[in-house]
């Protein structure tokens, strides 16, 4: 979350609505607390709507595909690492496109796997055996075609490496330590192409990879 709030920090206005769409529990109030007129936070279970609700933030229910909105009736859209979690990406992107007005802003951190077909079959299906929720992740070259084909402009495009510690992952994936450790070594053992992108390596004694994500901020274009 931290990566897309420094690239809105200087387009986010006091006067801003802003629709976050599948935010994690207690992660809007935590990182959105700069001035904005007001913030809805979009949530898929009822179970979510308190967590995502205090002060000028309120919450609401809906599907990230088909949001419960208007037409131009936000300035700010922000979706932080939600859709490769089961959403229907480019369709999700084009909606998120139909309701920031004209002008506004739409911004996007997600999962990102490599260009090559096999690689990123690969990485998805490790992925998915990680985190069962998990469906696909697309390339750069793919996010860049759901941004621009929703008639946003892009003006920020990113690339972050995040290094995980195989030795912290059993914690923060609810994984058994057993199963953590035959998922890290299978990543050892993968295809070059996919040890590449993901970079599995030994640093002082312990076994990293990286998380690899992309930040897209597009703007809307007035017609």
């Amino acid at each position: 979350m931290t990566h897309v709030r420094a690239r809105l920090q200087s387009v986010v206005q006091p006067q801003d609505i802003v629709l976050h769409v599948m935010p994690a529990p207690g992660e809007v109030p935590r990182h959105f607390a700069w001035p904005m007129r007001h913030s809805i936070n979009l949530v898929a279970s009822i179970e979510l709507l308190t967590d995502v609700t205090s002060g000028n933030l309120a919450a609401a229910m809906g599907d990230p595909v088909y949001l419960p909105f208007a037409d131009d009736s936000v300035d700010v859209v922000i979706c932080d690492t939600g859709l490769h979690h089961g959403a229907n990406v480019p369709r999700a992107v084009q909606d998120m496109a139909r309701v920031c007005r004209p002008g506004g802003y739409v911004a996007v951190c997600d999962d990102m796997t490599p260009e090559d077909l096999d690689a990123a079959a690969y990485v998805n299906a490790w992925n998915a055996r990680y985190c069962a929720s998990e469906t696909w992740a697309y390339a750069q070259s793919e996010w860049r075609e759901f941004i621009e084909c929703a008639g946003l402009r892009m003006e920020i495009e990113e690339t972050v490496r995040q290094p995980i510690p195989f030795a912290s992952w059993p914690a923060l994936s609810g994984l058994a330590p057993e199963v953590a450790d035959v998922l890290s070594q299978e990543l050892f053992h993968s295809p070059p192409s996919v040890r590449n992108f993901l970079n599995p390596r030994m640093e002082a004694g312990e076994r990293y990879f990286d998380r690899v994500q992309g930040i897209w901020l597009g703007r809307k274009v007035p017609v």
